[in-house]
């Protein structure tokens, strides 16, 4: 091909003084918006007693990187919104491990639903720690995702809910007070689950001593089913045929 004319010449030098008044880059492609690599971020969470659902979203070709990736956490919904990605329901099963004084325990993999909810039953996670030597007790955080960027899930703080709510349900007359103490020993309620516990106690055997004193075979049943009970010595007379009227209930 022969060299340019005049006219070329002079207008090939325009177009590339303009470019450069104009700050255009010599490269078409560094003009286009920066592409960074899918991430999983966490769009929602709902906890309940027995489990913990989050709904995951797949944040592609965003055009910055996500403020949270290097802190070892998911980022939220709002922080890819931020970094202008494209988003859809999550659509791959993610990990799911246990965080504690013993190190890392991998639990399995996890299914979305369409919607990309994602469900982490607390009565499985105890299952499948129980298969590794460990407990609830043990594990300080749940991490459902890949590894460096995961949703973390503290469960000093769900068990903190739980308790919350188990008071709640005694105190509305469901459940028992006796299994709030035991399950929650340290909690600050504990001890009142155990007074009121012990009051409840005492009511079951009131009720039942009254059969008790008038017939031998309930006195006989009473003493088996409760070791302790300051009506022992008044059921006991029953049996020894003393009559029990006269007898004042002392701890045996």
């Amino acid at each position: 091909m022969g060299a340019p004319n005049a006219l070329g010449t002079r207008l090939l030098a325009a177009a590339v003084a303009l470019s450069a008044v104009a700050g255009v880059p010599a490269r078409a492609e560094a003009a286009g918006p920066r592409r960074t690599r899918t991430v999983v971020a966490v769009a929602d969470r709902k906890v309940s007693l027995a489990q913990v659902r989050l709904r995951f979203v797949e944040a592609r070709r965003c055009r910055s990187e996500p403020p949270s990736q290097g802190e070892g956490r998911a980022p939220t919904l709002r922080e890819v919104r931020a970094a202008r990605c494209r988003l859809r329901p999550l659509r791959r099963a993610l990990p799911v491990r246990a965080r504690g004084t013993f190190g890392i325990a991998e639990l399995g993999t996890l299914e979305p639903d369409a919607a990309g909810w994602i469900r982490v039953s607390v009565a499985a996670v105890d299952d499948g720690l129980g298969r590794k030597g460990l407990t609830l007790g043990d594990v300080r955080t749940l991490e459902v995702g890949p590894e460096g960027g995961a949703a973390i899930v503290r469960l000093d703080r769900l068990e903190e809910l739980r308790a919350k709510w188990h008071v709640t349900w005694i105190q509305r007359g469901v459940g028992v007070p006796v299994a709030f103490a035991a399950l929650h020993p340290n909690h600050s309620a504990a001890g009142w689950a155990r007074a009121a516990a012990f009051e409840a106690l005492l009511a079951r055997q009131e009720q039942a001593l009254r059969g008790a004193l008038t017939d031998p075979e309930r006195a006989a049943s009473f003493l088996r089913r409760y070791a302790w009970s300051p009506y022992r010595d008044r059921v006991r007379a029953v049996l020894e045929g003393r009559g029990a009227s006269r007898v004042s209930p002392t701890a045996p």
